[in-house]
């Protein structure tokens, strides 16, 4: 199937004119989440790749659940983790599965930075996207890790939104670090309400039972109401009809390019359409 034969392209094109700015949107943001760190490159063969969601919740449940039994709401094992092990443990065990050293950033993260977005947000600790920025030679990113450093940057920007490797804590990844977000982090709440006012958004890197990517579609509505853009979530979902549904009552357009990925592995699926999305 061509891109173009997809039932959601009409959406992508959508983002194509606000991303270039030939239609009324003054542009186009996007809010990257950790499945696309797996496309960086492996400086060692060792080296494992980086992390899903799935990946740090049943690493943390193998550690304080041994004999079964672990919650299924991950940011709730998260939170329990903290208390049986402590916050500094839980951090360490991030970094553990992170080797951010032994990354480099991939094609697919030079393709990302090289196009006009408004700002690039995201919810990854890894500094793969803002090490591909530096590379870049074309659009120019400054980097925002901490609330000191919105003063002192201007868009375009990458904004690392929850904490950033190797030293911009807290790392935010339970639910009380969730539920005190929006007061501890206030700066960085408006700045991403007036991202998501002014923008189209995009999703990438999430699934739609993906946490990080339930919790945030959840808090754009709760504090955007009827002013909130549409949001669009892209991947090779392969949703049931249902499951789209119940999106697009939460006001997030599905983008799925699992149509275009039929005959790929298992393993590529998701890279390919990712490389489809961006080209």
């Amino acid at each position: 199937m061509l891109i173009e034969e997809l039932d959601d392209f009409p959406s992508l094109q959508q983002l194509a004119r606000a991303l270039w700015k030939t239609g009324e949107s003054r542009g186009a943001a996007i809010l990257v989440g950790a499945g696309f760190s797996r496309n960086a490159e492996r400086i060692e063969e060792t080296t494992p790749e980086p992390p899903l969601w799935t990946d740090l919740a049943a690493e943390m449940a193998k550690r304080i659940y041994p004999n079964g039994g672990a919650p299924n709401d991950q940011l709730r094992l998260a939170e329990e983790y903290k208390a049986v092990l402590s916050e500094s443990a839980l951090e360490s065990l991030i970094k553990e599965l992170i080797r951010d050293e032994e990354l480099l950033p991939g094609q697919l993260h030079r393709k990302l930075v090289g196009l006009p977005w408004t700002d690039i947000l995201t919810t990854n600790w890894d500094t793969l996207i803002e090490r591909a920025a530096l590379e870049n030679l074309g659009q120019t990113y400054e980097t925002v890790c901490c609330i000191g450093d919105i003063s002192t940057t201007r868009a375009p920007r990458v904004v690392k939104l929850h904490g950033s490797f190797p030293s911009n804590r807290p790392f935010i990844v339970s639910q009380e670090d969730y539920r005190t977000y929006p007061k501890i982090f206030a700066p960085f709440v408006n700045l991403v309400q007036q991202v998501f006012l002014e923008n189209e958004l995009c999703l990438l890197g999430f699934s739609g039972d993906d946490p990080n990517f339930l919790e945030w579609s959840g808090w754009i509505r709760d504090q955007l109401g009827a002013s909130a853009r549409r949001i669009y979530l892209i991947g090779a979902l392969n949703l049931a009809p249902s499951h789209r549904r119940l999106l697009e009552a939460r006001s997030v357009s599905a983008v799925d390019l699992s149509p275009l990925v039929t005959n790929e592995s298992a393993k590529n699926k998701h890279k390919i359409a990712t490389e489809k999305f961006i080209d």
